[in-house]
């Protein structure tokens, strides 16, 4: 990956990597809607992986952040478990340059974009599900347009309300009537003042603007309307198979996190479409997918009924391809050791057969999923000409 895997020490080979034991590992990190880049949160993993080390008394080092060749940093986490050692270099994959373009930063636009997110997410079907089964989901995606709706009612009725004080104060001092509307037209503007100061403060707390901005693309991307995206997720995907490619770690984990997972869900179908044997060279590093706080399932919502095709659809296919399975509800992970599969919403058949599903894969070794090899849960990537699937997990 431009230097990015080479400058990692060779893996070891031999009895370890037969028992399942993951040495070295490359994470590829698909971030969420955010436009600030790998900095903070290069800073986030190295203080809370100092934290973590100290509540469960292991040794978790993290490096210096660096670039790691075209659209990547990385950094490298050296992390020691009862005696074990797994080093891992963690990738950044940058996106961030789509997402400050898709930024909104107008007020006028965004409260638009507020009310439509908002009518997709109800017409869809997304909002009266979530009320049904995860209420505090609904909340919050019916937080940004119940805050700033609550803050114009206030503005709004703080200017009435100022406007008439003017007036019955000029009154009741005796003031000329042109003292008296000349309060009522000044006083009045203070009002949305202070409610636009206080909406920047309950902003920044609760981050209303952000999660606006998420599902607005969310809602967009899934009509076909954000290629930026698509584009985003091919480059992601050529990452992918270079990494999938090389012999320097024993697991490629691609994770998710957030609008990132759907991206990353993009990317594998092209990789898989690209290279149908993908994860499976003889001696070449185990793929494996994690998503954490996924947005997979608000992305089929918000394409509605008349969306021809879902976010891992292939990239060369006709739209009216044929191949979908019925959604089944994941159940708990199995016992370490074994594996078990469960079908969710499939991507149409392509050229590679490549199908998306969710599996558990349960491995009885001291090292799994988690960047410094903590975790016992993976999963992996399997392209099967025919019933092969890109497995995901959310550990």
């Amino acid at each position: 990956m431009d230097g990015m895997i080479a400058e990692m020490p060779n893996r070891v080979a031999g009895p370890d990597r037969g028992a399942g034991r993951v040495r070295r590992r490359t994470v590829l990190y698909v971030h969420g809607f955010d436009p600030r880049g790998p900095a903070p949160y290069h800073r986030m993993f190295a203080e809370e992986a100092a934290k973590q080390a100290a509540v469960d008394g292991v040794e978790i080092d993290v490096g210096a952040r660096r670039r790691g060749g075209r659209d990547a940093d990385l950094w490298e986490v050296r992390g020691r478990f009862d005696g074990a050692v797994t080093r891992t270099a963690w990738v950044f994959l940058r996106w961030d340059d789509v997402v400050r373009r898709l930024w909104t930063r107008r007020g006028p636009r965004l409260l638009a974009e507020t009310w439509a997110s908002t009518a997709l997410s109800w017409r869809s079907g997304l909002l009266g599900r979530s009320w049904r089964r995860a209420r505090p989901l609904a909340l919050a995606m019916l937080l940004p347009a119940i805050s700033m709706t609550a803050f114009q009612v206030l503005a709004a009725a703080g200017a009435v309300g100022l406007a008439l004080l003017g007036l019955w104060g000029a009154g009741r001092l005796g003031a000329p009537d042109v003292l008296a509307w000349l309060l009522a037209l000044v006083l009045p503007p203070l009002a949305p003042m202070l409610a636009l100061k206080g909406w920047r403060r309950f902003d920044a707390r609760l981050r209303v603007s952000w999660l606006v901005q998420s599902l607005t693309n969310i809602g967009l991307a899934a009509r076909e309307r954000r290629p930026e995206i698509r584009k985003a997720a091919e480059r992601i995907a050529e990452r992918i198979l270079e990494a999938a490619a090389g012999f320097e770690a024993d697991e490629v984990l691609v994770v998710g996190h957030s609008y990132g997972a759907a991206v990353a869900v993009m990317a594998l179908a092209r990789a898989l479409e690209l290279d149908p044997r993908l994860g499976r060279r003889p001696g070449g590093p185990v793929v494996s997918f994690l998503t954490l706080g996924q947005s997979i399932a608000a992305w089929d919502h918000l394409a509605g009924a008349a969306a021809s095709t879902t976010i891992s659809r292939p990239w060369s296919a006709p739209s009216g391809s044929p191949g979908s399975t019925s959604p089944r509800r994941p159940t708990a992970p199995p016992a370490p050791g074994s594996t078990r599969s469960s079908w969710s919403k499939a991507a149409r058949d392509g050229p590679c057969g490549a199908r998306l599903i969710s599996t558990w894969s349960c491995r009885a070794s001291g090292s799994g999923a988690s960047a410094c090899g903590r975790s016992t849960t993976t999963s992996s990537i399997s392209a099967r000409r025919r019933s092969g699937a890109a497995t995901t997990s959310s550990a």
